[in-house]
């Protein structure tokens, strides 16, 4: 008997081999980074050290050196580094793997639902990105920080059509974090502990002279006089002051 294959039969065994042979060299030749490892991460324009804390499902864990816990983020593996030198590509979170599976696989899959699912990853990953940054800013005070995420948004609503859902949503949501209303609790009372940290981080930025301590000292009446009962606006006082000794 003899045994072979038609024309038909060929054509995906091909694409399994080429599959096959694609993972391979990307597990190969693609970096792996380790918890405890000590890395580089690019946060707007620049390479900044630090460390991975822990490997999680979305990505890396990480903290930055000299920088407290309320600046730790998990990052894609493209914003990492173990030397800080090189060119930052801003390429699909995903990892290489993942791309490879996606891109052979996008053949078979309807156009609509591969559209569909693509505008809302994008709206959500665009709103992950430009809201972490105003977290970043609005803490840190800094204009140029504040510049770069404007910078940001400006960057996600040209690659949006004006005037659709997907850019009205984007626009409304970016800024609540902007103005910090995401932050808020759904009871509508501020929470005491993150508002104690945010005053406590602004002082202790101030002392390694990163920031000016008349800022702090503002933000820390601003933050005080929003409390309604006389007790809380004394206790948040209390603590804070202690930051500042």
């Amino acid at each position: 008997m003899v045994i072979g294959f038609t024309f038909e039969e060929i054509e995906p065994m091909k694409k399994i081999l080429l599959v096959a042979a694609m993972l391979l060299c990307l597990q190969i030749f693609a970096q792996e980074y380790k918890a405890n490892q000590k890395v580089f991460i690019h946060y707007q324009e620049a390479w900044f050290p630090g460390k991975i804390l822990k490997i999680e499902k979305e990505g890396y864990l990480v903290s930055y050196d000299d920088y407290d816990e309320s600046w730790n983020e998990v990052v894609q593996k493209n914003r990492l580094s173990l030397t800080g030198k090189e060119k930052f590509s801003e390429e699909a979170s995903s990892s290489d793997v993942e791309m490879a599976l996606e891109h052979l696989s996008a053949e078979d899959e309807p156009i609509e639902s591969v559209n569909s699912t693509t505008t809302s990853d994008n709206l959500n990953a665009k709103l992950v990105e430009v809201c972490q940054c105003w977290e970043k800013a609005n803490k840190s005070g800094f204009l140029t920080d504040k510049e770069a995420c404007l910078d940001i948004q400006d960057r996600h609503k040209a690659a949006m059509e004006s005037g659709s859902q997907e850019y009205m949503e984007y626009k409304e949501k970016a800024n609540n974090c902007k103005t910090g209303a995401s932050t808020s609790t759904s009871s509508g009372k501020i929470d005491m502990q993150s508002k104690i940290s945010e005053v406590c981080n602004c002082f202790g930025e101030a002392k390694r002279g990163n920031r000016v301590r008349v800022d702090c000292l503002k933000l820390q009446g601003s933050l005080g006089g929003a409390f309604e009962e006389d007790a809380e606006a004394e206790y948040f006082l209390q603590e804070t002051m202690k930051c500042d000794q």
